[in-house]
């Protein structure tokens, strides 16, 4: 699948459920889930292996790429180095 085809398919997932962009801190956190849900496909990482990578639960992960749960900084830099980004 091309990037072309995840930003497709994760933004259809968010308008499916209804959501719409209002501009608040929760918009915020659920566009930077899907950025990580991106880059962890990109990286053809499954939701487990990128939270053993970054130190974190896999239900934490997963709530990270739901929107649910703001990302800890110290999280963010983890997920930088294990993505390369």
């Amino acid at each position: 699948m091309t990037i072309a085809g995840l930003i497709s398919s994760v933004g259809a997932r968010f308008v499916g459920k209804g959501w719409r962009a209002s501009g608040g801190k929760h918009d915020e956190q659920i566009l930077l889930g899907a950025r990580l849900a991106i880059s962890r496909l990109g990286a053809g990482l499954s939701q487990h292996r990128a939270a053993s990578y970054i130190g974190v639960a896999h239900y934490a992960y997963m709530a990270f790429e739901r929107g649910k749960k703001a990302i800890p900084a110290a999280a963010l830099v983890r997920l930088q180095k294990a993505f390369g980004i």
